[in-house]
């Protein structure tokens, strides 16, 4: 009687302890689709993800602005890209939309023959979709090939729930807009194989900005006109005169003199929000991003000036003024940007010296260099006039060749002032 007494207890607490983990795996699966994911990948008790701008992004298309989301999906498709390239006929397909499969009528013995050719991807533009843990990316692009003008398309899937993804591509619709591509309109979940797993790509903000750093460059080198129509509006304006031609001659000056280098030497915040990266020669980006990708960049710190800077230059000695102009001197020497540097100088020193800016450029390339590092050896004053003396350096080395250039520097109100070489 006790045994069967004590098996029946074991029965009911095998019994009571299987609902219960029914009611917990439940209850689990129940908060995981009714909650949110933030911008790491983590369940949060939120009204909307982190990131999102207004309500309706749950159900409608919205830009990402995310950058964990746009850099996972990025490297999403390039999992599938460099499956192709490694001839992974089984990997290849595992990554693929089985609806696409179906359409297409793929198989593993034919995908390899029968899918676009393996690539590095960049993407550009990002919008998504999302119900609960379930997102569709509708992604533009471009292949990463240092010019960036073979723009390619696809939809990518993640379900959150198992960190899985599929894709779409999209290279055989002919598409010419991220606009033309219809999200779709009932998301689903995606079953887990061998190889659709991902993760969260997490960069840190430095990491970010050093890609968006290469990408201009390169933009720079091979593709001017992207990279021209990327520029700040107001830098654009002020610094090239709203002139394309300004600006190739700017970038065919850098291109020739082998200026140009993607070594990143320092990346630091800047003070209008963005970041400035500065390469080993001495090149400065200002790279703002509204948007993962969606970038607007100055080529120097000195063109637009900020308000910190104004404040900074107003409470200086007058020392520490003069040592800040001739910074902007050389800096202007070192960017090409004569045009800018010619309109500082003293009216009647370039009416007497200078008939046209020709004339000043070729003064500039016999006083100094392609390169130039410079240290400023003596300063005289007189009354409103001050000699600098500045000594210029070929290159970067103690034993370096150099000239000894005298700059007179005439400070005006608030920041602007005058300059002549004497």
């Amino acid at each position: 009687m006790k045994n069967k007494k004590l098996l029946i207890a074991i029965i009911s607490l095998i019994v009571l302890v299987i609902i219960i983990l029914t009611i917990i795996l439940f209850s689990r699966k129940k908060f995981y689709e009714e909650n949110i994911v933030d911008n790491d990948g983590n369940i949060v008790i939120e009204d909307e993800p982190q990131g999102d701008i207004e309500e309706h992004a749950i159900k409608d298309r919205e830009k990402v602005i995310n950058a964990t989301y746009f850099f996972s999906v990025e490297e999403c498709i390039n999992k599938y890209l460099d499956a192709i390239k490694m001839g992974g006929a089984v990997e290849v397909i595992s990554y693929l939309d089985e609806n696409y499969i179906q359409q297409n009528n793929l198989t593993e013995e034919n995908i390899l023959t029968n899918i676009e050719q393996g690539y590095d991807f960049i993407g550009t533009e990002m919008y998504e979709k999302r119900d609960k843990t379930l997102y569709s990316f509708i992604v533009k692009g471009v292949v990463d090939d240092d010019i960036y003008n073979q723009q390619k398309f696809y939809i990518v899937d993640l379900d959150l729930s198992n960190s899985t993804f599929k894709i779409t591509p999209l290279y055989n619709n002919n598409y010419t807009s991220i606009e033309q591509i219809q999200e779709k309109e009932k998301l689903e979940e995606i079953e887990q194989n061998n190889f659709n797993k991902f993760e969260f790509l997490r960069l840190s903000e430095e990491e970010i900005y050093t890609k968006y750093a290469n990408y201009f460059i390169n933009l720079l080198k091979n593709n001017s006109l992207e990279a021209y129509n990327m520029l700040d509006e107001q830098y654009r304006e002020i610094r090239f005169m709203d002139d394309y031609n300004r600006f190739l001659n700017y970038v065919n000056l850098m291109n020739g003199n082998n200026k140009l280098d993607t070594e990143i030497k320092e990346i630091s915040k800047y003070d209008n929000g963005g970041y400035i990266i500065k390469t080993k020669n001495d090149n400065r980006y200002i790279i703002n991003a509204s948007y993962p990708m969606e970038l607007t960049v100055q080529l120097d710190e000195y063109t637009i000036i900020t308000d910190s800077f104004k404040k900074a230059y107003s409470s200086a000695s007058d020392t520490k003024k003069l040592s800040t102009n001739i910074d902007k001197i050389m800096k202007m020497i070192n960017n090409y940007d004569y045009e800018n540097l010619y309109n500082l100088l003293d009216e009647s020193y370039k009416a007497n010296n200078f008939s046209n800016i020709n004339d000043f450029i070729n003064y500039i390339g016999e006083k100094f260099y392609n390169s130039n590092y410079y240290e400023i050896t003596s300063l005289e004053q007189d009354e409103e006039l001050n000699t600098l003396e500045v000594k210029v350096y070929k290159d970067n080395s103690a034993n370096s060749e150099y000239n000894i250039n005298k700059i007179v520097v005439i400070l005006g109100e608030e920041n602007s002032f005058k300059f002549y070489f004497n």
